[in-house]
């Protein structure tokens, strides 16, 4: 009697194998998305984005986040983007430290009335953002180009979008001074992502941090602001040494992730 054929389970298709034209494409639907969604809610609203993030649900923001879901689970790559547990906590130490006492200083000098609203968009926008930069371009740009490549492209595209806001503010200065911050933190970012193996911790990181930034933006404080801009150029100099080891391991090991 002959036994029948064991089927062998539907090969996953892997972010390394998308084209870089549907990765640019994913790219530029989520921007739109988040950007041309929050400004048509500010302008109906008669305020700027700031003003939106404190008096309104970011509804386009979490619409971006669940876009890039639905296509993580069509194309069948939704579980290689650092949607699993983390390990190496003990990394997230320092960034978690100085966000929590950030946190504190910022509230202690006075706690928004809409303190709970500012914080589900802040983690809307941490889980959408680092769902689009240190989950899908983080694994397609490590897969496609090496593990130091992709960190440093993620985080060059990470400081790169923070330039828009010259766009919305007209402020090109200040504008390219966060897009550059931004890139030196994607270090941080890009690296905890890969020696954690989960954007989890990075999603809490990124929310809170957001939420005391614009919390700190309402409440007039200037220790909070100070303890926050020190802590950012710690995070910096953080990130440069966890990206100096991580060359090194991609030297001896390749990539962990």
């Amino acid at each position: 009697m002959t036994q029948p054929a064991a089927t062998s389970p539907t090969p996953t298709r892997g972010l390394r194998h998308e084209r870089f034209e549907f990765v640019v494409v994913l790219f530029a639907v989520w921007m739109a998305v988040t950007l041309l969604g929050e400004l048509l809610m500010a302008k109906l609203a008669g305020t700027d984005l700031h003003g939106l993030a404190t008096s309104a649900p970011l509804y386009p923001v979490m619409a971006a986040a669940v876009l890039l879901v639905v296509v993580g689970l069509f194309r069948g790559w939704l579980g290689q983007i650092g949607l699993g547990l983390p390990h190496a906590w003990r990394l997230f130490g320092l960034p978690a430290v100085i966000v929590g006492i950030g946190t504190v200083v910022v509230l202690f000098a006075g706690v928004p009335a809409a303190l709970g609203l500012i914080f589900v968009n802040a983690m809307a926008v941490g889980l959408s953002e680092e769902l689009m930069f240190r989950g899908v371009l983080d694994r397609w740009f490590r897969s496609n180009f090496g593990l130091i490549k992709g960190v440093i492209a993620v985080a060059v595209v990470f400081g790169a979008v923070h330039a828009l806001n010259a766009i919305i503010t007209g402020e090109i200065a200040a504008a390219a001074t966060q897009a550059a911050l931004n890139a030196l933190a994607g270090l941080w970012y890009g690296t905890l992502r890969v020696r954690g193996g989960s954007i989890w911790p990075l999603v809490v990181i990124h929310g809170v941090w957001d939420t005391a930034v614009l919390a700190s933006g309402l409440n007039g404080g200037t220790a909070g602001a100070l303890i926050l801009s020190v802590g950012a150029l710690v995070l910096i100099v953080y990130g440069i040494i966890l990206t100096a080891g991580l060359a090194r391991n991609e030297g001896e090991h390749g990539d962990p992730a």
